[in-house]
């Protein structure tokens, strides 16, 4: 089943034009890499998915609605509820917990607080780190913060998860660490598009795509 299409996507900031007709379709759990150099448009294109950035032209659906028709509202209601995202630089929020930190999209989401508390808990022990689930982002080391930024991202049970540079800022064990949960989570039906600059980490995703200068083409 086709999840989230993407076609003839254009995205211009004045005269730079950085997305250049991209077409893509994705699919539950599909594993897709998003290979190119820094400036390539690879967090633009993950940005457009993530109904972060609305696109110049071109159309992008998500379950056959289209995501450049919905307001402000209903956009957000498709990032909280439908999207997760984890980032290069893991984005927690300093003076909250690991287990508070995940639990925000949760509460942004209106999720009942049993539920709220529950999740957080499960999501941390998926990721290993349900014993530092108090410690504040400065008392974790960068593999664990990581750790939890994944466990943010899955808080609200997301269709597909958008992760951009997650494992450039980690030594090669955190990197494999993960880079085993995102492949966990496409085994259990999630959609996982990883943008990349490093090539061999591009292929360890089913699919492949190279992106330069906002031309973007599946291998």
């Amino acid at each position: 089943m086709q999840r989230l299409i993407l076609d003839a996507v254009t995205k211009s900031y004045g005269s730079d034009q950085v997305l250049k007709n991209a077409s893509l379709r994705i699919a539950s759990a599909d594993f897709i890499s998003v290979v190119g150099p820094s400036g390539s448009g690879k967090t633009t294109l993950l940005g457009i998915m993530g109904g972060l950035e609305r696109p110049t032209t071109g159309r992008v659906e998500f379950d056959g609605e289209d995501l450049t028709a919905f307001d402000d509202r209903k956009l957000s209601e498709y990032r909280n509820r439908k999207v997760g995202f984890i980032h290069q630089m893991f984005n927690l929020i300093p003076f909250l917990t690991a287990s508070e930190n995940v639990m925000v999209p949760m509460v942004i989401g209106g999720r009942q607080a049993h539920f709220v508390s529950s999740r957080a808990t499960e999501l941390l022990g998926f990721v290993g780190m349900k014993g530092k689930a108090t410690m504040l982002p400065r008392q974790l080391s960068g593999g664990e913060q990581q750790r939890v930024a994944v466990a943010r991202a899955l808080s609200n049970e997301p269709e597909i998860i958008l992760a951009d540079e997650p494992t450039a800022n980690l030594d090669e064990k955190n990197e494999r660490v993960i880079i085993e949960y995102l492949q966990r989570l496409v085994q259990s039906g999630k959609a996982v598009v990883l943008a990349t600059h490093d090539a061999a980490l591009a292929q360890r995703a089913a699919r492949m795509c190279t992106i330069e200068e906002g031309i973007l083409n599946e291998i």
